[in-house]
């Protein structure tokens, strides 16, 4: 049976195509490459709606898509990290990787995943600040676990995060089933209606095709916006 950390890397560099590498590698920490690969996963729904995604802020020759591998500010240049734009026809998104967030306290808060106003993160970059929650319209937190539960205190520390953040789709996905419909933390999503997807991993088809799904509906709501 291939290794999760192999699984999770080939999926990845499947996704960047031929012309990228990933920075990082089968070897590199479980807990990053799932941020990656749940990044792909939000890059392969964007896909699926035939929106335009371009690479940004490459290295090595414009050969290396470099994730991030532990939080930091998007306007930093302390090394180079790239995001993905999502164009549609009267607007862009960027799709980033472990950048913080201010909440509604001013508090930073670090999103795993974020799909961001193109606007704001450029005002951000010029302006060396933070992108304010009521931009970003997508923030997930991804949970990699070797144990075989996942307790009711994560589940507490995500209502935290998403009481400060103004974020209507904040979602908590992670790679262990919570083994009973009643278990704890399982109950406490549900009472806060908070989106959650358990299991999501490679062999769980069904599950990823439940979340890229939820992704194109976010994806569709920007491009085909309610009349106001």
């Amino acid at each position: 049976m291939m290794p999760i950390n192999q699984k999770l890397f080939n999926e990845i560099d499947d996704a960047l195509g031929k012309s990228l590498s990933p920075s990082l590698r089968s070897a590199s920490k479980a807990s990053d490459l799932y941020e990656a690969w749940v990044f792909v996963k939000v890059m392969e729904a964007a896909m699926h709606e035939r929106l335009v995604l371009r690479f940004r802020n490459l290295k090595h020759g414009d050969s290396v898509f470099s994730f991030r591998t532990s939080p930091g500010a998007i306007f930093s240049e302390a090394g180079v990290y790239s995001w993905v734009d999502i164009e549609f026809p009267k607007s862009t998104l960027e799709l980033h990787s472990g950048v913080y967030v201010s909440g509604k306290s001013n508090a930073k808060h670090e999103c795993d995943v974020s799909l961001i106003r193109k606007a704001e993160a450029e005002a951000c970059r010029v302006g060396k600040c933070h992108p304010q929650d009521q931009a970003v319209l997508l923030a997930i937190e991804c949970k990699m676990y070797q144990k075989a539960r996942i307790g009711v205190g994560l589940g507490r520390g995500f209502l935290g995060l998403g009481m400060d953040l103004r974020v209507s789709e904040c979602w908590f996905v992670n790679n262990v089933a919570a083994k009973a419909k009643g278990s704890g933390i399982r109950k406490l999503m549900a009472a806060h209606k908070k989106m959650a997807f358990w299991a999501l991993l490679p062999k769980s088809t069904e599950v990823v095709d439940q979340f890229k799904d939820c992704v194109r509906r976010v994806l569709l709501a920007v491009k085909h916006p309610s009349p106001t």
